[in-house]
């Protein structure tokens, strides 16, 4: 009976330990979400400090929406590189200063400013806007841009439409504009 009774001590001391254990694990979990979930508002709070500075306000939630979308395809895209996060935040930032709405002069739609032919390619026709959606054919644009020219420089060139001059050369006006945002970007990330 006592042998009985020491071993239902046992059960019982091992079940409260897994119980204790999985409700340590639960807080553990919501602990870094929420640790996760408040780098991704202070980052976007200096990017969006950094807009307003320059006159552009900017909605909080977008910003962080899209830092969570760029975190979670770039790895799949470019694990390797060339392109960085920060190359990204600076395009969706050259290309519509982060606004999930934007439309371009020429039919261009959301945070990447993503052309309508694009959209028909990949066979795309609702959800423009989406910032999961424009965020992944951002990734799908530049990647088909990176395989044609094959250079780094050239592919964030074309992403916004290269334009060849006489004698070979290149308009660098949008590479200009991207390299001012990535620096500033660099800077207030602190990477």
């Amino acid at each position: 009976m006592k042998r009985l009774h020491n071993m239902f001590l046992t059960v019982v001391g091992i079940m409260l330990l897994v119980l204790m254990n999985d409700c340590i694990t639960q807080e553990l979990k919501a602990h870094v979400k929420s640790t996760t979930e408040l780098a991704y508002y202070k980052q976007a709070s200096k990017l969006s400090d950094s807009l307003f500075k320059e006159g552009t306000p900017v909605r909080l939630s977008i910003v962080v929406e899209l830092l969570k979308q760029i975190d979670k395809k770039l790895p799949v895209w470019y694990p390797n590189g060339p392109f960085r996060r920060n190359d990204m935040i600076a395009m969706a930032w050259v290309e519509s200063e982060f606004r999930q709405y934007e439309l371009g002069t020429h039919g261009e739609k959301g945070i990447f400013q993503i052309m309508p032919g694009e959209f028909k390619d990949y066979n795309v026709h609702k959800n423009y806007y989406d910032v999961d959606l424009n965020t992944e054919m951002a990734f799908r644009v530049l990647d088909g841009k990176f395989k044609r020219y094959g250079d780094y420089k050239k592919s964030i060139m074309a992403y916004n439409g290269l334009v060849n001059f006489k004698h070979g050369k290149y308009s660098e006006k949008y590479w200009k504009a991207f390299e001012k945002r990535r620096i500033a970007i660099d800077l207030v990330l602190a990477v």
